[in-house]
């Protein structure tokens, strides 16, 4: 629901398509979806709060979806203290795996705060074809390279692994790629319910 993209057109962020088209091989009919949960206001997404709202009526009450930035899904959540820094290991660790981690929640009414924390989006998004070649470049100048997606927690893999295609597979399995748009995979989502060891 929190998302702006067109599916159809393929304009929107490269993100917001990926998760379309996720639920799009998942069988979801999203024209439905939009038809019996029509949006009635919205909080676009801006860098300064990280996190973007979209409020729907469903079945004549309102409903507030959120999708961002973990720490700030997480934070507006009602997760206990505990449940809050157990999930913000998990979305770090993701993120230093190379991961873009995408949270979700939502809530009754029209608001962003006090939310049901739902989970995470893991997505994969490929280093440009040039990017192998620069980094040997580099490091053949003595240069120290590390790899970085996220600002938040850099990823740890050497740079020198770094290749242009990835090793998973395409099949449509959690763990493993489960959805994908021209240029970012969905690898798994990572659900509240059961809770994940």
């Amino acid at each position: 629901m929190a998302n702006d993209a067109d599916e159809k057109s393929g304009a929107g962020d490269p993100l917001d398509l990926a998760l379309l088209e996720y639920a799009n091989r998942r069988c979801v009919d999203l024209g439905l979806i939009r038809r019996e949960r029509p949006r009635r206001s919205s909080l676009p997404f801006e860098s300064s709060y990280k996190f973007m709202r979209a409020t729907v009526e469903e079945r004549g009450a309102l409903v507030s979806y959120l999708k961002g930035a973990p720490e700030v899904i997480l934070q507006r959540s009602r997760l206990s203290v505990e449940e809050r820094g157990n999930w913000e290991e998990k979305a770090d660790a993701y993120a230093r795996e190379g991961f873009r981690v995408l949270a979700f929640g939502h809530r009754e009414g029209e608001g962003d705060e006090e939310i049901e924390f739902l989970g995470l989006a893991l997505l994969w998004d490929p280093p440009r074809p040039e990017v192998p070649d620069a980094i040997r470049l580099a490091q053949d100048a003595g240069i120290r390279v590390s790899a970085s997606k996220e600002a938040r927690a850099p990823a740890t893999v050497p740079a020198s692994t770094v290749s242009y295609s990835h090793p998973c597979s395409a099949s449509l399995s959690v763990h493993r790629i489960i959805g994908s748009s021209s240029t970012i995979r969905i690898f798994s989502f990572a659900i509240k319910s059961p809770p994940i060891s």
